[in-house]
């Protein structure tokens, strides 16, 4: 072992990878507060948070965790012609409307990215 050399290494690519979390916690916060404060947060906690804690023992019916934040896509039908989603690990959420009522069970909707990834098809409107 050389003195000090073969330590040194290590030890940099370790404060580099702490300091890389360090700056990037406070971005990804960020973006979890949008989605712990949306609807789309209510609707996963409804139907998946459960499985997280070992309340069910079903399938996801989004995913274990999103791949996305909430972001807008276009979409001819929605006010401004975008709507909001996220992504998840089966499916993508969407609120097509955002002036529909918040307590409905069907306010967040279910996207069809399986049918748009195997036809090479997205659907940009209600009937586009």
């Amino acid at each position: 072992m050389e003195e000090g050399g073969s330590m040194k290494r290590p030890v940099t690519k370790l404060i580099a990878a702490l300091a890389l979390v360090v700056v990037a916690a406070p971005m990804a916060s960020a973006h979890d507060i949008d989605f712990y404060r949306s609807a789309f947060y209510d609707t996963w906690s409804r139907t998946d948070a459960p499985i997280t804690v070992n309340e069910t023992e079903r399938t996801w019916m989004w995913g274990p965790g999103r791949y996305s934040d909430v972001m807008t896509e276009p979409y001819a039908d929605a006010p401004g012609g975008e709507r909001e989603v996220v992504y998840f690990d089966k499916t993508r959420m969407e609120i097509n409307d955002p002036d529909g009522d918040r307590s409905s069970e069907w306010f967040v909707t279910n996207g069809l990215l399986a049918q748009e990834l195997i036809t090479g098809e997205m659907q940009v409107g209600d009937s586009k």
